[in-house]
């Protein structure tokens, strides 16, 4: 059986792979050989997550899980701050117009971004990242 987690970050790359400037290159995971992906790419995956008893049964339980969207540029270019603020962007407006992420879950909602600097490897990368609370039940 498919995790909800699992479900979740499949839902958001469905809804934005091919609808971003950063085209197919769209995954599931922050896991895997980044360091040779054509840039700029997107990588979901859930953080933090708490959990909270609806009744007194073991189930149903509310699920809080952190929605990690993360962009990433190359750092070398000098548009690569410009690149992040325009997916950043197309993001937040999929995801506004895309609350329940396909009926994955009862509620998303838009918390933060950072920006990060970082390499791999000897590849300088620009990061975005954009958090969603996201709630669910199982």
């Amino acid at each position: 059986m498919t995790h909800h987690r699992t479900k979740i970050r499949e839902a958001v790359v469905d809804l934005l792979k091919g609808a971003t400037s950063a085209g197919m290159n769209v995954f599931p995971s922050r896991i895997g050989p980044l360091w040779n992906m054509p840039l700029p790419l997107i990588l979901i995956y859930l953080r933090d997550e708490t959990v909270s008893p609806i009744s007194s049964l073991p189930k149903p339980r509310e699920r809080k899980p952190q929605l990690a969207i993360e962009v990433r540029a190359n750092a070398a270019d000098e548009t690569a701050e410009a690149t992040l603020d325009s997916i950043a962007a197309e993001i937040e407006q999929i995801m506004d117009a895309n609350p329940r992420l396909r009926g994955t879950v009862q509620s998303s909602g838009f918390q933060s971004t950072e920006m990060d600097l970082s390499a791999i490897g000897d590849k300088p990368i620009a990061a975005a990242r954009l958090t969603y609370g996201v709630t669910y039940e199982e």
